[in-house]
């Protein structure tokens, strides 16, 4: 199954995921779960190139770090 980028998606915290997962959910707690995020609560960086490598491990702590590229301007929010 192929998930389209422009498809939404759902970013919850912990203790709402624990929620998500109950079988038992009603209609009504899902509509509570699927608010969106407050900005304040988000981060976003620029991530290794590793994380597409086909020649080295990706599969380092060093992927998810913060990468700075001379070629990309400076992230601003």
């Amino acid at each position: 199954m192929r998930v389209s980028l422009s498809s939404p998606k759902l970013i919850l915290d912990d203790i709402n995921a624990k929620k998500w997962i109950q079988a038992d959910l009603k209609k009504e707690e899902i509509q509570e779960l699927i608010n969106p995020v407050s900005i304040e609560k988000m981060a976003a960086h620029t991530i290794s190139r590793l994380v597409t490598s086909k020649t080295e491990d990706s599969n380092v702590e060093e992927v998810t770090g913060m990468a700075v590229y001379a070629e990309l301007p400076e992230m601003e929010f």
